[in-house]
């Protein structure tokens, strides 16, 4: 079975961990302080929580309605009516950009900006909005838990209790040490699936793939067929909604596997798989 998401740690990431591990130190010190200076943020438990505290003293938010329900939860935790939109935001309201699957979103000059960056961590360079990051698992720098807040209020901190460890904090570190290769290699296979497909691949500047994503006629059904085959691809963001937009793409997007430890043989597969299934 091919995956859709593979973990990218190598070796180096697991002596970092069994090196720290031995020492019998792994709450939040030296590991977290060093990630903290590095993406010039403050961690906290998860990137729900990083999106909660930047919300606060917030009363409403324009969200994407093609978007998770984390997001959603989010503001319910901190008590912030959400509206949902599909093409045009509602103006002069807060609003939440995300740089979705890697894609580089326009980001608004008329109203107070949030940016999700965790599909995309590079791109923020608007220091008169706010930013954060999820560090779960799956993300680009994913380190099992955790989230970082890159806003404009460096004095403000968050709870001890809901700050990561180092043993997340150093796999996050690690991680940034072959983060561009990482990077390069997503685009290497979007490429490859690009030129198999017939389809026009993004501007390296634009676009880095955290998420290789392709519109088909029946998403669920593609999916499935593609699972029967071994291949596992995934309707990367499930829901329904009552927007045009919205409903379309939660019904059309498929989403390929795409990571740097994916082999070529195994992009062949999902290659093969999809021209069968799509």
């Amino acid at each position: 079975v091919i995956p859709h998401n593979r973990i990218s740690h190598t070796e180096k990431e697991a002596q970092k961990v069994a090196q720290l591990v031995s020492t019998g130190q792994i709450q939040a010190g030296v590991q977290v302080a060093a990630l903290e200076e590095k993406l010039g943020g403050r961690c906290v438990g998860s990137g729900t929580a990083a999106l909660t505290e930047i919300l606060d003293g917030e009363y409403y938010l324009n969200i994407p309605a093609y978007s998770c329900y984390a997001i959603r939860r989010a503001c319910e935790r901190a008590n912030v009516d959400f509206i949902l939109y599909d093409e045009d935001p509602p103006p002069r309201i807060p609003i939440l950009v995300i740089h979705t699957f890697g894609k580089r979103q326009r980001i608004p000059e008329d109203r107070v900006v949030i940016e999700d960056l965790s599909h995309a961590p590079w791109y923020w360079k608007h220091p008169e909005s706010y930013g954060f990051l999820s560090l779960g698992a799956t993300k680009l720098l994913g380190g099992g838990e955790g989230g970082i807040i890159l806003d404009r209020f460096g004095e403000r901190h968050p709870p001890v209790d809901d700050r990561i460890t180092d043993l997340e904090a150093s796999l996050v570190l690690s991680r940034l040490t072959h983060f561009q290769e990482d990077l390069i290699q997503r685009r290497f296979i979007a490429k490859r699936y690009c030129d198999a497909l017939d389809l026009e691949i993004e501007p390296s500047g634009d676009h880095v793939y955290f998420r290789f994503t392709v519109e088909v006629a029946d998403a669920q059904e593609t999916v499935r067929r593609m699972k029967a085959l071994g291949v596992w691809a995934e309707q990367p963001i499930e829901g329904s909604s009552s927007f045009p937009g919205a409903s379309h793409k939660f019904k059309s997007i498929v989403s390929l596997p795409c990571y740097p430890s994916l082999r070529r043989e195994e992009q062949d597969r999902v290659i093969e798989a999809f021209r069968e299934c799509a």
